[in-house]
């Protein structure tokens, strides 16, 4: 349906029956569909994310909500690595498996592109009925809120297809998703900013300021979830750590500039952190698990936002003798280290530094089992 189709369609709908436009009550947009407005997102997405190969398909809100959990689990997934999980639980922060338990917060009516490769973006049989905001989005952009989130997941599937698929790596799984969920996001700000006429390049640091949910990820209802300070962690990363370094590279270079970046294979939660600033794991790095930065952050100080985890580059928990977990946290400078041995002293882990490596030995907390 054409947007001016549209326009006489939701004109008719609001007035011909009496309605006024800032009624309370939603109301309901006849003559068209999810599918309907799919055929138009190739010509309202810039040239690079616009690809009109994507399948989109109608499906029930349960498996629409049980495919987005697909996505909250691959930016969780260092929580999967069986050394991670049992290091967390240890420390007192046991993993919750209910992982059908997300759905809960995600909307009814929400489209999303399948987990994790993307093929496909699943859409409800009809376009819900529109809010009060709704209309007042449609008449200053051309948009609905569904046509935002449904480009969203147009872009998502399409650099998920440039960033391939995910790598065996947990800590690397998870970076992906946070990619994606940053491309879905800025896809749908875009469109509402260029509805408007504004030249959403031009946006500077108000186009992350822009950030409303309106595509991707609820934010706020996903964070008011997580179950611990780590999962916190996990998503923070995937709702706004992915966002920053991709609106970053899309502000430098476009969509040519954001797709490049995106099709790089080794990028690690900890570079998420420092947009415009490449990182490379540090050589003779013990194995054990990688956390990240936030949730590293978490672990020892129930932080995820603590001070110094934009100075962490890598980080290794492992186990070692009868119920001990060791550390090591590799940071950017010799100062960064010491500041953050600093702020852990009083937390009763045994610390050392070297230069811009801290070794911990944790206080083991109360397990949970």
């Amino acid at each position: 349906m054409s947007r001016v189709l549209l326009s006489v369609v939701l004109a008719g709908t609001l007035f011909a029956v009496g309605i006024p436009a800032a009624a309370d009550e939603p109301v309901a947009i006849a003559k068209t569909s999810p599918l309907e407005l799919a055929k138009e997102i190739p010509a309202r997405l810039e040239s690079g994310l616009n690809a009109p190969w994507v399948a989109v398909r109608v499906e029930k809100a349960d498996l629409r909500r049980a495919a987005a959990t697909l996505w909250v689990r691959e930016a969780m997934a260092p929580l999967e690595d069986p050394l991670c999980a049992e290091i967390l639980r240890r420390q007192g922060f046991g993993p919750e498996r209910d992982v059908a338990r997300w759905a809960q917060a995600l909307p009814l009516t929400m489209p999303v592109a399948l987990a994790p490769l993307a093929k496909e973006v699943l859409v409800p049989a009809q376009l819900p009925a529109q809010s009060p905001q709704a209309i007042e989005m449609l008449q200053a952009t051309g948009v609905l809120p569904f046509e935002v989130a449904l480009s969203g997941e147009w872009a998502r599937a399409v650099a998920a297809r440039h960033a391939g698929p995910p790598l065996a790596d947990p800590a690397l799984r998870a970076g992906r998703a946070a990619r994606l969920e940053g491309v879905a996001r800025l896809a749908g700000i875009a469109l509402m900013f260029r509805g408007s006429g504004v030249d959403p390049q031009g946006m500077g640091a108000a186009l992350v300021s822009a950030d409303r949910s309106r595509s991707g990820f609820p934010r706020e209802a996903l964070l008011a979830m997580a179950a611990n300070p780590v999962e916190r962690a996990y998503l923070l990363t995937f709702l706004e750590d992915g966002f920053h370094w991709i609106a970053y590279h899309y502000l430098r270079g476009g969509v040519a500039g954001l797709l490049s970046a995106v099709e790089r294979p080794l990028v690690f939660p900890a570079e998420l952190l420092r947009p415009g600033r490449r990182i490379s794991v540090p050589e003779s790095l013990p194995e054990g698990c990688s956390l990240g930065p936030r949730a590293a952050a978490a672990l020892l100080t129930s932080n995820p936002e603590a001070a110094w985890t934009s100075e962490l580059l890598a980080d290794r928990f492992w186990l070692e003798g009868e119920g001990k977990v060791r550390g090591l946290l590799v940071f950017e400078s010799d100062a960064g280290a010491m500041g953050c041995a600093a702020r852990l002293e009083r937390s009763g882990h045994a610390l050392q530094v070297e230069g811009k490596r801290l070794e911990l030995t944790l206080t083991t907390r109360d397990p949970v089992r």
